[in-house]
């Protein structure tokens, strides 16, 4: 099988901006320079950056396999940046039975920079370590982005076919593989290039006082970023709120206005009324250091289009070449169509190298999460034009991978070792198209995020808002960062549940996120209620408990449910004394791992500890202390309401035998 990544990251792809948000940008800095000056009092400095491909997104190593694969990925590059002291860094192992003569390529920018046989390489065995320097590359075509393409060839004898029957070839790039770039570094230029730079983290500040226009704003920023960095190696530090941050980049959200500016030392203050603008594809307009932003209409959510294309995914057209298996892979999730579809179809486009023999084959294949949808054989057209294949509910997950592969074996005697290799394309406008959506009648942590979609409504507490706008900013980038759509938050501040009832009565479209300590959210009715007593969580078949926790025991907790029966809703609150408990919790929730592997619809956190139970369904919940369901009586009493009732059941029995019983007569 032959993987390929052709993943074209756009670095507009996260927090893509499809609302029917009007713009007018003046630009109030378009006169000044567009660069900053040449730094005279000792501004310039080194500036060495080392990009891993664990760094960039790939948490596990790269299986290669067919006759010619290749593996494609992106490194961001800071703007004027040069390559003399800069180097690739590969570690490979390759099968160990592969042809010394088989060869491996390196392309930048899609300019071939290095070229080596394997048998040059492996002196030390079949682990290889090869360091490609960059010393003369020109700047990138595109802006802020360095295209690397490794490429092989291998085989092991002659006829390619049989190689790959015997399922060795097969290379593995190990994902501590890297990119150091070395250069001059470089204040960002304008707004555009502010997050284009080459740095390992950025700083996020809001103001001391926290209104619902700027928690707006640090919420929708804050999840925005975590989206942006996600594969890119990049933390988000939010410092306390109201610091002066020292060092650049740094976002400092200010407390109104409705424009942006990037200062000498390389800080963005963004106004409030500019965080929609800014996180949009939008930003690459922004050419200068101060823009302002007028809003003609105020943002609205779109409905999710019919058809979602893999451009719209983040994906580039994807090339595949060799002999055998050789696929494209796509992911998505089922927000980034919408929800969980009634009906959904895949339309593919795509072109080919037609057979030159009617003894070639070729075949098309498709899969979703490993089940194969279609597969077909394919003859000398060289063109997909609009292939049709229905997608099955029993297929779809919440994240999802689209697997394209283009299945090539020459006639047997033209099996050989150079032969021109089959070369297919899959197009990006090949898309998705969804018909109606489902409700899922039961929300658990695996509905995240498909069931929760559209604009979030975030209720925050009026007093001490701040840890828990925290923990606010965490679930929303948590749900948000596994999708593409676009980020849409509305802030509302509650001292009781009445103050938000009616409006959140009024949600037809969206999802809520609370965030309030455990007696304002008991007013909501969650599945568990934190506000008092001890917690246990139980099997109500065997009354076993399997979690307790004491009534001034501090944690967090996490529930899914539908709030007034009808709008999905994510709450985080605490027990006991545990404000920081609750931030904890917010924080593991925000790695996409810890999230994926939580079941259930609650979950708790205790000493950095995460666990999840599904309260309704299997499990039950009580408050020790406070009035006990039906079930615990049942089962704590079970016994003796048997043996009572058995007894009343007797008495009535004789009674009624008694007034019916007919004796014989006496003669």
């Amino acid at each position: 099988m032959l993987s390929v990544s052709e993943k074209g990251k756009t670095l507009a792809k996260a927090g893509i901006f499809t609302g029917t948000f009007f713009l007018t940008v003046f630009c109030f800095a378009v006169l000044l320079s567009p660069a900053f000056p040449e730094k005279a009092s000792g501004q310039t400095e080194e500036n060495t950056q080392i990009f891993t491909l664990a760094r960039l997104g790939y948490p596990h190593d790269i299986q290669l396999g067919g006759s010619d694969p290749s593996f494609v990925f992106y490194v961001p590059v800071t703007p004027g940046m040069g390559f003399g002291k800069s180097a690739i860094n590969l570690h490979l192992t390759f099968s160990p039975v592969l042809d010394p003569n088989s060869s491996i390529k390196v392309f930048v920018a899609d300019s071939p920079v290095y070229t080596a046989l394997l048998g040059d390489l492996r002196d030390a065995g079949q682990e290889v370590f090869v360091k490609v320097p960059l010393a003369g590359i020109t700047p990138p075509p595109v802006p802020g982005v360095l295209k690397i393409e490794v490429r092989m060839h291998i085989f092991i004898t002659d006829n390619i076919c049989q190689d790959l029957a015997t399922g060795n070839l097969w290379v593995v790039l190990h994902n501590d593989t890297s990119v150091t770039l070395a250069g001059v570094a470089q204040q960002p230029r304008n707004i555009a290039d502010f997050l284009g730079g080459s740095f390992d983290r950025v700083y996020l500040v809001a103001p001391r006082t926290i209104s619902a226009e700027t928690a707006t704003c640090y919420l929708k920023t804050y999840a925005f970023l975590r989206r942006f960095f996600r594969d890119k190696g990049v933390a988000v530090e939010v410092l306390p709120f109201g610091e002066t941050p020292t060092a650049g980049p740094a976002i400092v959200i200010e407390d109104s206005g409705n424009s942006l500016h990037l200062d000498e030392k390389g800080v963005l203050h963004l106004g409030p009324g500019a965080a929609d603008a800014f996180i949009s594809s939008y930003r690459s307009l922004f050419l200068g250091k101060e823009i302002g932003i007028g809003v003609a209409r105020a943002s609205e959510a779109e409905e999710t289009p019919v058809k979602i294309s893999f451009e719209d995914l983040g994906y580039s057209p994807v090339t595949v070449r060799g002999i055998g298996d050789l696929k494209a892979t796509y992911t998505f999730t089922l927000s980034d169509v919408g929800g969980r579809p009634a009906n959904m179809r895949l339309v593919l486009f795509g072109r080919y190298t037609p057979l030159a023999s009617d003894k070639d084959r070729l075949y098309l294949k498709i899969y979703l999460n490993g089940f194969l949808l279609k597969a077909l054989p394919l003859g000398r057209e060289g063109e997909i034009n609009g292939f049709s294949v229905p997608i099955p509910d029993y297929a779809l997950r919440q994240e999802n991978t689209l697997e394209l592969v283009y299945s090539y074996y020459p006639e047997v005697g033209n099996c050989v070792k150079g032969t021109m290799p089959f070369e297919g394309l899959f197009c990006n406008r090949s898309y998705l198209e969804v018909s109606g959506h489902r409700r899922d009648e039961y929300l658990s942590f695996s509905s995240i995020p498909g069931s929760f979609i559209g604009s979030a409504y975030v209720v925050l507490p009026e007093q001490d808002v701040t840890p828990y706008l925290l923990a606010a900013g965490n679930m929303l980038a948590a749900v948000r960062q596994m999708d593409r759509v676009p980020i849409q938050v509305q802030v509302a501040f509650a001292s009781t549940g009445r103050d938000i009832e009616g409006a959140l009565k009024k949600v037809e479209k969206g999802w809520v996120l609370f965030a309030l300590p455990p007696d304002l959210m008991k007013e909501f009715h969650p599945p568990v209620d934190a506000s008092g007593g001890k917690i246990v969580i139980y099997n109500p078949l065997t009354q076993e408990r399997v979690f307790e926790a004491a009534a001034d025991e501090p944690f967090g907790i996490a529930q899914v449910f539908y709030v007034f029966g009808k709008v999905p809703a994510v709450a985080l609150s605490f027990h006991g004394q545990g404000t920081s408990e609750m931030q904890a919790l917010a924080r593991q929730l925000v790695n996409p791992d810890n999230l994926r592997r939580l079941r259930g619809n609650v979950a708790f956190c205790r000493d950095d500890q995460l666990v999840g139970f599904d309260v309704g369904k299997k499990m039950r919940a009580r408050v020790e202390g406070e009035g006990k369901d039906l079930w615990y009586y049942y089962h704590r009493y079970r016994v003796p309401i048997f043996v009572g009732l058995l007894v009343v059941l007797s008495v009535l029995a004789y009674l009624v035998y008694i007034r019916l019983a007919r004796y014989p007569a006496r003669h």
